[in-house]
């Protein structure tokens, strides 16, 4: 049966094996992840430490700041491997990162099976991810996440064809972990909401398999469980509930006040910095230029919060008096910046190197086919890459009310590049048998 499993999905197999090696050669060789223990990734790992060191239910309201995902993925690899073990991090999250190439492989070949040259290409270009492989090497939520909104992506578009229950409950189980680890995901379930409202009506493209109640309840399950015991976990530490972690209102903040550093006054070291917005601030002074997009800020550069860090309430009051502050057309600037953020002025932090920079800049060749996919998926609900554009939305959903960069862009880097390679493809063809027509 094994044997007969690997034959049928020997090509997801090969891919899922030249990512890992190129993931463990990076981080057990390269960049091992705990040689590189600051700042966020410190953050990660001290919570983790509390975890063992802090006897069970002691109230530590900064714990949810940060969502709970992570630090708790961190603890079990080290109560599995030992907390003293060097290589179980880089390991775990090497296996992760080549799971999200397979998953995103997977679903590309079950959207198009009968194109192998564009899959062999797909696969390339997943398996040596520049900023995929790089970040895997830090102690950091994105490639977890990545791996579990590649398995959502998946297992929708397997129901979309089959309607299995337990496709349903995977593709929520998978969205449910990765809001542990960044709610965002949130947003990725609200678009998707939204595609199956779409596919009610009258709408062009191929009859999806249908969606039941029970497939319904499977996938949500998952989900709410989570949400309730984030809440919980929030009014435990803080005394009020909060959807997963409490940094949501201090990062709306930082966009809508268009600020490179916001603090809170209550709370000691508890300053932090949007790394795109930072660059955009400093970038004149390091290069000379200014820069296409200049920061603009509501209330200056740093902004502070007389609260402590998590109290979301005066956030959201900070994010308020920066929109009365601005108006709404300053405020559609922040967030169009916030798009061009994604791509311009700033590498996946922390990330860095030429590798990097090239990398970058080769990535702005997906943006005209990835808006075309976009487009797509919006005007083409019933088909199955709408499921795959979804992601695409949510993306710049986040970023336009939060803050852009290029991090945030990362995890979702998969389904962009293979919305632009699906709209390149026809053209590329086209050109090739104009080609080989021309006499010699």
């Amino acid at each position: 049966m094994i044997a007969d499993l690997a034959i049928r999905h020997r090509r997801v197999l090969t891919v899922f094996s030249a990512a890992l090696a190129v993931r463990l050669v990076f981080n057990l060789g390269l960049h091992p992840p705990l040689d590189y223990v600051f700042s966020d990734m410190a953050g990660y790992l001290g919570r983790a430490a509390r975890l063992f060191d802090q006897a069970p239910g002691v109230v530590d309201p900064y714990s949810t700041f940060y969502p709970f995902g992570t630090h708790y993925l961190v603890a079990l690899i080290q109560a599995l491997f030992g907390r003293e073990s060097r290589h179980a991090i880089g390991v775990v999250f090497a296996a992760l990162g080549a799971g999200a190439v397979a998953y995103a492989f997977a679903t590309a070949a079950r959207l198009c099976p009968s194109r192998p040259r564009l899959l062999a290409v797909y696969a390339a270009l997943l398996v040596l991810h520049v900023p995929h492989v790089m970040l895997g090497g830090f102690v950091l939520s994105e490639i977890p996440f990545a791996f579990a909104l590649a398995a959502s992506v998946f297992h929708l578009v397997r129901h979309d064809t089959t309607g299995s229950m337990g496709d349903a409950a995977m593709a929520g189980v998978a969205l449910a972990v990765g809001a542990t680890l960044r709610p965002q995901a949130a947003v990725s379930v609200a678009i998707l909401a939204l595609v199956f409202a779409l596919r009610r009506g009258r709408r062009p493209g191929p009859a999806p398999a249908r969606l039941s109640a029970s497939s319904v309840l499977a996938f949500a399950a998952p989900i709410a469980l989570v949400v309730t015991f984030g809440a919980l976990r929030a009014q435990h530490h803080v005394g009020r509930y909060a959807f997963i972690s409490t940094n949501g209102a201090f990062n709306l903040a930082i966009g809508r006040c268009h600020a490179s550093r916001l603090s809170a006054t209550k709370t000691p070291h508890s300053a932090f910095e949007a790394p795109s917005l930072k660059h955009l601030e400093t970038f004149k002074d390091k290069h000379g230029i200014e820069p296409l997009i200049a920061l603009d800020p509501a209330l200056g550069p740093t902004v502070k919060i007389d609260a402590e860090v998590w109290d979301e309430a005066a956030a959201r009051r900070k994010a308020a008096e920066c929109v009365r502050a601005t108006g709404a057309l300053r405020q559609l600037k922040y967030s169009a910046s916030h798009v061009v953020l994604m791509y311009l002025y700033n590498l996946p932090w922390p990330t860095r190197g030429a590798l990097a920079n090239v990398w970058a800049g080769l990535q702005l060749a997906w943006i005209p086919g990835a808006l075309v996919g976009l487009a797509r998926g919006a005007t083409r609900p019933r088909s199955s890459e709408a499921l795959v554009a979804a992601q695409g939305w949510a993306l710049l959903l986040v970023a336009m009310v939060f803050f852009g960069e290029a991090r945030l862009r990362v995890p979702y880097d998969p389904f962009l590049m293979w919305m632009a390679l699906a709209a390149y493809a026809p053209i590329a063809e086209r050109l090739y048998a104009r080609l080989r027509r021309r006499p010699r």
